[in-house]
């Protein structure tokens, strides 16, 4: 058995609820009120059964209440950060870059530089031959911009997630890019 556990938002900002999924059913197993750690601490007591399930692996955010949470009801399960919030992180890092880059650009360079820069965070593959035209300015404008719109390109998340036949296989692709 594989394990999702994801929070969403009730009221953003104010209330949120966790829920666990059974990934390889393609169900879900339960709804906890809350996401904070006591939150999910109080809930394995009272719900036996979620501690028989005993999953091979856990995906998951990379939220430390998750990670400390399913440590302990589970110690021997591995635990995988899902693409989606590493892919967040890899994005956030290529437009901080930008920011940094934008600030030592005149003010009409600057503007140049901040109004196309979502091209930035998608992939080349998806970009029209307009939008890549584009994307070559933006990236003219700094050998530091480029290089780590070069490393997020070759991040490949689908080869180290859908592709691999193993985990050691995701590893090792992992460890390579990085």
């Amino acid at each position: 058995m594989v394990l999702g556990v994801d929070d969403f938002a009730i009221k953003k900002g104010y209330t949120y609820n966790t829920a666990i999924h059974n990934l390889r059913g393609e169900t879900m197993l339960d709804l906890l009120a809350g996401r904070k750690l006591e939150d999910l601490r109080a809930y394995a007591p009272e719900h036996p059964d979620f501690l028989a399930l005993n999953p091979k692996a856990v995906v998951m955010d990379l939220v430390q209440a998750y990670h400390a949470w399913i440590s302990k009801c589970f110690p021997h399960t591995i635990r995988v950060e899902d693409r989606f919030h590493i892919h967040g992180y890899v994005i956030e890092s290529v437009q901080d870059v930008r920011k940094s880059v934008q600030q030592t650009l005149s003010p009409r360079a600057s503007t140049i530089l901040k109004s196309p820069h979502r091209f930035l965070n998608l992939s080349v593959e998806s970009l029209t031959k307009k939008s890549k035209a584009q994307l070559e300015t933006l990236l003219a404008f700094s050998p530091v911009l480029r290089s780590i719109w070069e490393w997020k390109e070759a991040l490949a998340f689908s080869q180290c997630y859908d592709y691999s036949s193993n985990v050691s296989m995701a590893r090792l692709g992992f460890i390579r890019w990085l």
